[in-house]
């Protein structure tokens, strides 16, 4: 038996993004959906370009209004040539940001680059017949109540936010020789034409003055303050909007760059939010007290960072399971899975975190400051005595470990630590309402419990391990069922041993705050510090539980000259403070 596993596994050197349509082994992302949806309602990850919401709207009013369809097919060829010229138009415009795309940016560069005297605007975008509404905002428009559809009909504006928008847009279309000729009856469009209507056609014209009614509609919209009455899921997403504006300023009180490219989550959420700092990558740590009106909204964006920790830890453990399970054909049992994985790297792993030779389960808890289970929680307490920058905090046991050994132990100091912080769970409403909608789903509230064990000190990490490892098999099997799709698996399970089916690579979903960090900008509430250097971005995601969290080595952009609000941004949060 080698006491370690390097002989045959590669040592990954840099976390790897990979497709992660359906990557949901244990069927932790329910939890994460339930809260993402209660909080960032009509914004999701496929959703980032705040126009679309007006010209969806303009779509399907213009065509209930100079159209007599009588089918789906029929409806669709108009949609497509309408939502094809707003797209064309977006990368015609001379003034456009590099980092404003059309839904189906490759379709488009495509067709302008074989583009003659005229475009075809029967171009279909992605493979939805409706393009980015049927895909992407379909689903968002309806929670923001931007549609309706009666029965037997097709996809009506509902509401006198739809109709404002639709107005808007209808406006500065008619005044274009696109809108005056109305080229959208027709199969192909002039280029020319198309060129001289971009400014008011563009994705990114919402910056101009021309369009102010339409980016007040919209700010109105999804900041919850329209005429119409708003939602609790209104209310949430416009706390949460707040709640970046804020951070935003507080970046820039503290003279700190809030980063927006790969470490935006970071910023804006799991820093200030969870550890209740804010700190620019440097050694500079500054301790940030939450607005006590954005306090209850607050405390469920923490349980959602919890659930992300969660995660990783329990996906952890998973891969490392699967990565041993692959060096044998036959498969392997639990306990001979074990037996290879706790072994001397593991331990020394575990004892370098802790700076303790020898660290058991219980010495693990006695560094965390634990000699008993918790019975109060104490978020600021553990902050104050096991900060961001602890060895031991959530953030330091994420992305570090190597090789299947280190990954395990990663994931079981990473469950200690949420213990430490968790195990007690406060009394307040967030956590009352995800009690109630996650019943037996896993989350912090009722998967830290089995470290109770750990505080025997006759508890050895064989013992730890094999609880955590049998509970992720059943899970996974359980998890497979509910899908009644057996081919979606990681691993099968067969007379007591564990045969790998695929590689696994654990990661944080997304808490939606790229996009809507995207729309802020769109509305002018927030700016980049050097917008017009970034890149063009390839196609819109595709996936709503798109990875995020980048691994704390991952490359910074060099060029990331950090997030600020505007004007009107800081105008808008005074106002919002004010209420």
């Amino acid at each position: 038996m080698h006491d370690s596993l390097a002989t045959y596994l590669p040592r990954w050197t840099k976390r790897v993004v990979l497709g992660t349509g359906g990557r949901d082994p244990l069927g932790l992302s329910r939890i994460t959906h339930a809260l993402t949806g209660e909080l960032l309602r009509g914004i999701i990850t496929t959703t980032r370009n705040a126009r679309y919401y007006s010209i969806y709207c303009w779509i399907l009013r213009n065509i209930a209004e100079t159209e007599n369809l009588q089918d789906d097919d029929a409806f669709a060829r108009a949609f497509r040539r309408r939502e094809a010229a707003f797209a064309l138009a977006t990368m015609l415009d001379p003034e456009r940001r590099p980092n404003v795309v059309p839904v189906g940016v490759t379709k488009v560069r495509a067709a302008l680059e074989g583009a003659d005297d005229e475009l075809s605007l029967d171009l279909r975008l992605l493979s939805n017949p409706y393009g980015g509404y049927g895909q992407n905002y379909n689903g968002s428009m309806f929670a923001l109540g931007l549609w309706e559809r009666e029965a037997d009909g097709f996809d009506e504006i509902a509401g006198d936010d739809a109709e404002l928008l639709a107005l808007a847009v209808e406006e500065s279309v008619a005044k274009t020789p696109f809108g005056r000729k109305r080229a959208w009856t027709h199969e192909r469009v002039s280029l020319k034409d198309l060129r001289r209507s971009a400014a008011a056609m563009s994705l990114d014209a919402l910056r101009s003055p021309a369009h102010e009614v339409e980016r007040d509609t919209l700010i109105k919209l999804l900041f919850g303050r329209s005429d119409r009455l708003p939602g609790e899921a209104d209310i949430r997403r416009r706390l949460t909007l707040t709640w970046i504006l804020w951070v935003i300023r507080r970046y820039e009180a503290a003279q700190l760059r809030c980063r927006s490219g790969k470490k935006l989550e970071w910023t804006l959420l799991y820093g200030p939010l969870y550890f209740g700092v804010i700190n620019d990558g440097e050694d500079a740590v500054v301790s940030v007290e939450l607005p006590p009106a954005l306090i209850d909204n607050c405390d469920h964006w923490r349980l959602f960072c919890a659930q992300q920790h969660l995660t990783v830890a329990h996906e952890g453990a998973l891969r490392a399971l699967l990565e041993v399970a692959s060096l044998s054909d036959s498969g392997l049992e639990i306990s001979d899975a074990i037996e290879l994985l706790v072994n001397d790297d593991f331990r020394a792993f575990v004892d370098a975190r802790t700076g303790t030779p020898g660290t058991t389960p219980a010495k693990l808890l006695d560094a965390l400051g634990l000699r008993e289970p918790p019975t109060v929680h104490g978020p600021d307490e553990i902050n104050a005595s096991r900060s961001i920058l602890h060895p031991l905090s959530e953030n330091r046991l994420c992305w570090q470990a190597k090789g299947p050994e280190q990954h395990l132990a990663q994931s079981l100091m990473q469950l200690a630590s949420l213990y430490a912080r968790w195990r007690a769970l406060p009394d307040n409403a967030a956590v009352n309402w995800l009690r109630r909608d996650a019943g037996d789903e896993p989350w912090v509230g009722n998967r830290l419990r089995f470290i109770d064990a750990w505080f025997d000190e006759r508890c050895t990490w064989e013992q730890a391990a094999t609880v955590l490892l049998n509970h992720l098999v059943d899970r996974h099997q359980t998890v497979l069922w509910d899908k009644g799709d057996l081919r979606k698996c990681w691993l099968t399970y067969e007379d007591g041993r564990v045969h790998h089916v695929r590689d696994l690579q654990p990661g944080f979903r997304s808490s939606r705050f790229p996009n809507a960090v995207w729309m802020l900008r769109d509305l002018g509430l927030v700016e980049d510090g050097d917008e017009h250097s970034n890149e063009e971005p390839d196609e819109e995601p595709d996936d709503e539980d798109e990875y995020a969290y980048e691994d704390e080595g991952a490359d910074e952009d060099e060029q990331d000259a950090g997030l600020r609000l505007t004007p009107l941004g800081e105008a808008l949060l005074s106002e919002l403070e004010e209420q």
